[in-house]
């Protein structure tokens, strides 16, 4: 009969030589990488185009023209993107949150004992 001790001795030097017989967790998703998936939208691509052109015409408006009108032709631009970061910042944030419950709860599901008999 075949004592327990050179099993638990083959277990341990198993376990130090191949580690440890568990799935790696999946790297979590940085809110930068949110925020340029986000970037990425073809709405939000052609918005930024749109910001650049609205405050390069406005600069220029600004810089070119003598009358006495206050030169604010640039902040149709700067609105612009402001509303783009503000809607890449609140999708990204709200992305991240989901995915960090979403693995808290999967780590939930994950750990539970087993019974044997």
């Amino acid at each position: 009969m075949i004592s327990y001790d050179v099993h638990d001795n083959q277990f341990c030097v198993r376990k130090k030589v191949f580690g440890e017989n568990k799935v790696p967790p999946i790297k979590q998703t940085s809110l930068l990488e949110l925020m340029l998936s986000a970037l990425a939208d073809k709405t939000m691509i052609m918005l930024c185009i749109a910001a650049c052109v609205s405050l390069a015409i406005g600069i220029y408006q600004d810089t070119t023209s003598d009358t006495d009108e206050p030169k604010v032709h640039w902040v149709e631009g700067c609105a612009i993107l402001v509303a783009v970061l503000i809607v890449v910042l609140v999708g990204s944030i709200n992305d991240y949150n989901k995915e960090k419950r979403f693995r808290k709860l999967n780590e939930k599901k994950e750990d539970r004992m087993v019974k044997v008999n």
